[in-house]
């Protein structure tokens, strides 16, 4: 594992940990402090502060990049090269020149791999939305319309001072491309089409809760978004991120209409879908579920069982395309062609 800081730790591990068929081998962080903490807690065979370390020691298959930002394409580069199957978390990349650094990379590891007779190498990104079960089970009801979709997801994401290091442009890439992705992955996902037009809307960063007149000066995008993604199936998704909300509200909220459907998820707590003589309601009584352990579960049975790719290469490549498609939009005030 690449990274050893609280997400890791509160998140991935505890799920790592208890999964069989996945032995913890090394883990690294940049001053290897946290990584031997997190060696000792979870049994990690050693820790390192040289993250490229792993990706040359035999004994690892897969790695996990849960590093900052700005070290996710280079870091993915590395592992493609050294021949390892990777989950990095989201986003893939920052810019287009690292995504097409990365899908160059991607496709000579694979004629590699099968010029050795094995298989392509696994590339997942952290778009674990798309393995909550109320959205499997959405999407499994939504295989039965044949019509275009009306999407509509609202993230109250909340305020973030522009110092976090998460709002830096060059490490952690904002908003709309740190976390925004998640949610234009889930809205591609569930269209089930190509994007072909993309459009960014965002209030005047002064208009938002807390923003710093440094922050101004710098000229920070506002936290505030409306992205509207034009299908070639015709569907229509927009996704409004706020930061100048009251917390109290649950962050994430999604409706689905089209062909006589009409669906419901209120922050991973209650579903409902409606169509025709068909009625589902679900309650999630202990705990939300957004399908962080359902994605390891998926990957490892891949590895383990042969069971078919979870996220192929093709979708990741589409939403951090159209995502970095949003940002161009953004910054420019118009419409970008995705595809």
């Amino acid at each position: 594992m690449l990274g050893a800081g609280s997400f890791p730790q509160s998140t991935l591990l505890p799920i790592l940990n208890q999964l069989e068929a996945v032995e913890l081998i090394g883990i690294a962080s940049a001053s290897g402090l946290s990584a031997r903490s997190a060696a000792e807690r979870y049994s990690f065979a050693y820790c390192t502060s040289d993250w490229q370390a792993l990706l040359h020691d035999p004994s690892i298959n897969t790695v996990a990049i849960v590093t900052r930002h700005h070290l996710h394409a280079r870091q993915v580069l590395a592992a493609l090269v050294a021949g390892k199957h990777i989950f990095v978390e989201k986003p893939l990349c920052l810019n287009e020149s690292e995504l097409d650094a990365i899908t160059i990379a991607y496709h000579a590891a694979s004629q590699r791999a099968t010029s050795l007779g094995a298989p392509p190498p696994l590339l997942m990104v952290g778009f674990n939305r798309r393995f909550a079960p109320f959205i499997q089970e959405l999407q499994q009801q939504l295989q039965r319309v044949t019509e275009p979709l009306m999407l509509h997801y609202r993230v109250n994401g909340g305020f973030i001072a522009a110092e976090h290091w998460t709002q830096d442009p060059a490490q952690g890439g904002g908003r709309l491309l740190g976390e925004g992705c998640h949610f234009i992955d889930l809205l591609i996902w569930l269209a089930g089409s190509h994007v072909h037009r993309v459009t960014t809307y965002a209030l005047a960063a002064g208009a938002q809760s807390g923003r710093s007149v440094g922050a101004l000066q710098r000229n920070v995008p506002s936290d505030n978004l409306l992205v509207v993604l034009e299908f070639a199936n015709g569907s229509l998704a927009h996704l409004t991120y706020v930061a100048n909300g009251d917390r109290n509200l649950g962050k994430e909220y999604l409706e689905v209409s089209g062909g006589g459907l009409s669906a419901r998820l209120d922050d991973y707590r209650r579903l409902q879908i409606h169509h025709g003589r068909t009625h589902i309601e679900r309650q999630a009584w202990l705990r939300q579920d957004k399908g962080h352990r359902a994605t390891w579960q998926a990957l490892v049975r891949t590895l383990t069982q042969g069971e078919p790719v979870p996220m192929t290469f093709a979708s990741v490549h589409q939403s951090t395309a159209v995502t970095l498609a949003a940002q161009r939009s953004l910054l420019s005030g118009a419409p970008v062609e995705a595809i």
